[in-house]
């Protein structure tokens, strides 16, 4: 009995031989310890994978509807354009049929089938894009149906805003009171049209043939007109007053003209605010009345121009503008730009009605 005790005391003072407990770890203790420290890192690790998933499932779900949208749309689009090509087919095999059945090209003003005739083509043209707009005129020209002062078909109100009608040949064709806005009508030959009363505002008429167009009381406004032909702004036939029987009351209105110019033409009252006229030649022109106010006569040719008469140039651009001869009794020329003028004298400046504002070089005054 006492020999198990001493070894009692002998294993119990090892252990611990200051009478207390053992704190020391074992192996098992350590991995509870790692195991709890994992279990805790799991939570905000899981959280952290939901989250990103869920963005994904939002990335997938975002590029799934942008790729259905895509295909929704190039659907329509093309749901739109065989459309387009539909109702373009349906009145050309319509119209076909009322040159080939109904006389429509031998018919007379007030007869049914010009009626019926008009009715279709305003309605297509109001249904059609702008490239099948173009093919309609086309369509409409070659069959003698627009063409000269009298022509079977009238377009007057007819929607043709946007058409192209690129490099075309439309000489003598009627376009007298449609809706031309933003036509492109580049390249094309215009020569001896009707315009009269036409809406071309925005219209792209860079190097069109103008030759001889009728374009009284057209809108011009922002219209492109860059080495447009038109000799004698248009008119050959139009010897007194190209103005009054071309274009009389037309408006220009930030029009781009470049650079033939207006030679010797009477554009008393003409309103060409802000219209682009850089280098343009307007050699004896009469600009009385005319409203240029912001034009952009810069580098153009205003020698024995007509300048005066209640003629408005406020904040005008005629920097280097050759003046030489002008007429400027009279002219307001309020703001306007007269730095580096060319021949541009004292006795001229001393004509005008006002000159506030106006810049100048120093060697001469205007009051």
């Amino acid at each position: 009995m006492r020999n198990y005790l001493d070894e009692y005391q002998r294993v119990k003072g090892r252990s611990n031989p200051d009478g207390y407990r053992s704190t020391k770890k074992t192996g098992w203790d350590k991995a509870s310890v790692i195991s709890q420290a994992i279990e805790a890192l799991a939570i905000p690790i899981s959280i952290i994978v939901l989250i990103v998933q869920i963005g994904q499932f939002n990335a997938q779900q975002q590029s799934n509807s942008q790729t259905t949208t895509k295909q929704f749309q190039q659907n329509q689009q093309l749901a739109q354009n065989q459309q387009h090509q539909t109702t373009l087919d349906t009145y050309l095999d319509r119209m076909s049929d009322l040159l080939l059945t109904s006389d429509l090209a031998v018919s007379n003003p007030g007869d049914q089938v010009r009626a019926i005739a008009e009715a279709r083509t305003y309605t297509a043209a109001r249904n059609l894009d702008s490239p099948r707009k173009g093919t309609l005129v086309r369509f409409l020209w070659e069959a003698k149906l627009i063409n000269g002062p009298q022509p079977i078909i009238s377009l007057s109100g007819a929607d043709l805003s946007g058409a192209i009608f690129t490099t075309a040949d439309l000489s003598s064709a009627n376009l007298s009171g449609a809706n031309l806005s933003g036509t492109n009508l580049s390249g094309t030959n215009l020569s001896g049209d009707y315009f009269t009363g036409a809406n071309l505002s925005g219209a792209d008429l860079l190097l069109t043939d103008l030759l001889d167009v009728h374009m009284n009381n057209a809108d011009l406004s922002g219209a492109y007109l860059y080495w447009a032909n038109m000799p004698a702004y248009g008119c050959r036939v139009c010897s007194s007053n190209p103005l009054s029987d071309t274009v009389s009351g037309a408006i220009h209105t930030n029009a781009h003209l470049y650079p033939n110019g207006l030679v010797g033409q009477n554009l008393g009252g003409a309103p060409l605010e802000g219209a682009y006229l850089h280098g343009i030649n307007l050699n004896s022109a009469d600009l009385s009345k005319a409203n240029l106010s912001s034009a952009d006569l810069s580098k153009a040719d205003l020698s024995c121009a007509k300048l005066g008469s209640g003629g408005k140039m406020s904040c005008a651009d005629l920097s280097f503008a050759d003046l030489s001869g002008a007429n400027l009794s009279g002219a307001n020329l309020s703001g306007v730009t007269l730095e580096d003028a060319r021949n541009l004298t004292q006795q001229q400046l001393d004509q005008v009605s006002s000159c506030k504002n106006v810049a100048l070089s120093t060697v001469l005054t205007c009051h």
